[in-house]
């Protein structure tokens, strides 16, 4: 497992530092980026090595906590976590952890189950086109903290905390955090020690 962990968050540290592009376009029905600067072109997947990568591990068994505006779920179905504890659609907490039919995530800005986005923007489905590039075997969880338009509230900071809470209790490998804050309370600078506590690998957006 740290093998595969290991592989994966270098090949996601790489793609995602040596890429300039824009989230102005849509994710198209076919899951491919609808962009004038798409970021997986051949020269950027040769810097990374990917294919050498992916002969060490494509992500098996690894769960990535994708803190964003949702997922275009139709076109990442095979990409997705799955909570196998929970019966879809039946309206009852299965596995009694205070979600209902949380099967894919949870929306977190919205406090409902639906994580699926197909904003203008699809900034959760960018990036999880990487991350499925990237980690063609790891399994994306669903975790929507950010309104359609790629807002974040001062008070929507305390979501971000459970949303954290929420990948810690179900076994995530990786978050990744594809946004920046105005401020960071201390009570979320103590989530994120208490996921560093458990063995879990926090990345964190520096810009693009």
């Amino acid at each position: 497992m740290k093998k595969h962990l290991f592989v994966v968050v270098i090949v996601i540290l790489g793609i995602f530092n040596i890429i300039p592009f824009s989230f102005s376009g849509a994710v198209t029905s076919d899951g491919m980026i609808n962009s004038t600067s798409l970021p997986l072109n051949p020269w950027a997947l040769s810097m990374v090595q990917l294919d050498q990568a992916h002969q060490i591990s494509e992500g098996e068994g690894i769960v990535i906590g994708l803190l964003d505006g949702g997922i275009a779920t139709d076109v990442f179905a095979d990409n997705l976590w799955i909570n196998t504890d929970e019966i879809p659609d039946n309206n009852v907490d299965d596995d009694n952890n205070g979600y209902i039919d949380d099967i894919h995530g949870w929306n977190f800005y919205a406090d409902t189950n639906n994580t699926d986005d197909w904003s203008t923007i699809s900034h959760g489905s960018t990036v999880s086109s990487i991350l499925r590039e990237a980690a063609p075997k790891a399994k994306i969880m669903s975790l929507k903290v950010i309104s359609s338009n790629n807002i974040i509230a001062n008070d929507d900071v305390a979501g971000i905390a459970e949303a954290l809470l929420y990948a810690k209790d179900n076994g995530v490998h990786i978050i990744y955090m594809p946004f920046r804050l105005s401020y960071t309370p201390t009570y979320l600078l103590d989530r994120f020690s208490e996921l560093y506590a458990h063995n879990i690998t926090l990345i964190a957006s520096a810009g693009q």
